[in-house]
Parts: structure tokens; sequence; C-alpha cells
């Protein structure tokens, strides 16, 4: 039997039901398309999970003074530091996903779900990655009283000293806190790790003899060795620092231990597709600024611009290679 041609007007219900189906999908097209014409409808926030003043701070009140004008709308930057960067992520996570709540974020976004399950979110699910920002490269620096003036030299130290020698982190899980693990892990020595709550401490105690070995930026670690406190011993990465030139990295030493120090822009999932692919732009229009480099630069940063698929990309690095020395390491929070 012929179902269509035996129920009367079957053929133009039919056709009714393809027009109003047709034009919910337009209608639905112009939403999304007259929303991101619309926004920014009003202020925006930019939570930054660190203290004021911290480098990564400022990059990200100029990164909010170039998307105010870009956008056309204030945007604040609200510092919302504490627990590893879980407090200001956890904000933006309850957000509205407007495109109005942004997250300058680092590793910690990634890191913490793998050390800290009870922090309530996914990196991958609960978060659209917007941008990739820069990078934090460093260099590993040891206290002159440990008296290395190489890598070679202070691995020896750390394998022959009737002690074992210490290392300075910002904290457990911190992205300090991996490297020593990695290069521990790589070379065979043991240390004890001292966190500390604040990068001014942790290196201080090392310039001052408590603590053997620390990680600094390249324009302060110039700047203690310069006054005899600290010796670069290497740099974290694939090329040399501006500010160390004389310094070898990791990886001329034979040692491969990958730059996780980045930095970038995300935002609550669930925004549509026109705020997000805007909000996307407006980045990458601020990265493309000349005087991008040369700021990161001032602050001992380098620059790493990339859209919303090199974010993921290393996110999904990030948490791969966490997730497996989390394993070989047995590292928890204490």
């Amino acid at each position: 039997m012929d179902l269509q041609n035996s129920r009367p007007g079957f053929g133009f219900e039919r056709r009714r039901c393809l027009r109003n189906l047709g034009a919910s999908l337009l209608a639905c097209a112009a939403s999304v398309q007259v929303g991101a014409q619309e926004f920014p409808s009003g202020v925006m926030r930019l939570v930054v999970p660190y203290p004021a003043g911290t480098s990564l701070d400022q990059v990200a009140r100029w990164l909010a003074e170039s998307l105010s004008q870009r956008l056309g709308q204030t945007m604040i930057v609200e510092n919302r530091p504490g627990a590893s960067a879980a407090i200001g992520t956890d904000a933006v996570l309850r957000a509205k996903a407007d495109g109005h709540t942004l997250l300058f974020a680092a590793g910690a976004i990634v890191v913490n779900p793998i050390l800290m399950p009870r922090v309530g979110y996914d990196p991958f699910k609960d978060f659209e990655p917007l941008a990739r920002v820069g990078a934090i490269p460093v260099a590993l620096v040891s206290g002159a009283h440990v008296g290395a003036a190489t890598l070679e030299e202070f691995l020896r130290a750390a394998r022959t000293s009737s002690r074992k020698l210490s290392y300075s982190t910002f904290g457990i899980g911190s992205v300090a806190h991996l490297y020593f693990e990695l290069l521990q892990q790589a070379t065979g020595i043991e240390m004890v790790h001292v966190p500390y709550k604040g990068e001014a401490a942790m290196v201080g105690d090392v310039a001052g003899g408590q603590v053997d070995i620390t990680i600094a930026t390249g324009p302060q670690a110039r700047a203690m060795a310069a006054a005899g406190k600290l010796r670069p011993l290497a740099v974290i990465g694939e090329q040399r620092l501006p500010d160390l030139p004389d310094v070898p990295t990791l990886g001329e030493r034979g040692i491969a231990i990958d730059n996780m120090g980045w930095f970038g822009v995300v935002a609550p999932a669930g925004l549509a597709p026109g705020v997000a692919a805007r909000l996307a732009q407006a980045l990458r229009s601020a990265m493309a600024e000349r005087s991008f480099g040369e700021r990161l630069q001032v602050l001992g940063l380098g620059p790493l611009p990339g859209g919303p698929a090199e974010m993921a990309a290393q996110m999904r690095a990030l948490h791969e290679r966490v997730s497996q020395l989390v394993k070989t390491r047995a590292i928890k929070l204490e």
C-alpha cells in the first residue's frame, strides 16, 4: 500500500513541515548572527587567578586594555588568587557563558583537576579555548653556596653530597614542581621539595643559601647572577634566553624537558559561535601588535600566539604529560 498517497493532503503537510523547519533554522542562524553583532552589551571581566603585580597580571592588564579598544566596551581585570589558581578558575566556571567573563589561564587549569579531583571541573568540557598568548621561559638557577658553575657540577653535587639537596617551587603541582620532578626522573637524582606561596621568597631563599636550586626568568636570573647570589645552570626550553646567551638549554645537555609554562585565554563552555569567533579575532589582533612581543620581553616572557586550536592542543599535551608524571613519580597533594 502507498502510505503517502493513502492520506489526503500528506504531500502538502510534508512541504509545510519542511518550510517550517527551514524557517526555524534561518531564524536560529539569524539569532546567532544578531547575538554576535550585539556583543558585548556591557562591562567585561578578565579574571586573573594570580596576585596583582605579577608578570602574568601585567600581561592580562595590557591585553584587557587592548580588547577594550577593539570590542568597544570596558574590560576590567579582576584578581582572584588562591588555591593554586582554583579560586579564580571556579569564578569563571560559574559565570554566564555569554563572553563577558573570561579567564586568563595558565597550566594550572589543566593540572589542578589531575591533582585535585574535587575542584569540580573538566578543563576540556567546561571551558572553551580562545587564544594561546605566551610562554614563560625560565632557567634553573642554584645558590652560590652550592659551588656549582654548570648543570653537570650541580648534578654531581646532588649525587655525592652528604645531605639531600633541596629545590623551591610555587607549590605542589606548580609548573616549577613538575620541572624538578622531570629533572629527577631524567637524571636519577633525588632532592627535597620546599614549596612556597610566592615567587620572591622562593627565589630569595635560594639566593640566601636556605635552599639549593629553583627556577627564575631570564631578567631575574641575570640580575641576581650579576650580584653573585645565583648561578644560572640551564634553560628550560628549545632556545637560549636573550638575557642569558651563554647559558645552554637542557636539550643541549641531553635532557629533554619541554617548556610547560604557557598562558592564554579561555571562556566558560557554551559560547555562541559568533561570540567565540569575535573574541578569538580580537585576541588575535591584539597579539599581532608590534608592541606585543616587546612588552612580553620586558617581563622576561615570550610570545606564543595561537588561536583556539593551538590553545586546545597545548592543554591536551600538558594533560597527557602531567597525568603520566603523577603516576610515575607518585605526586600527590599533602
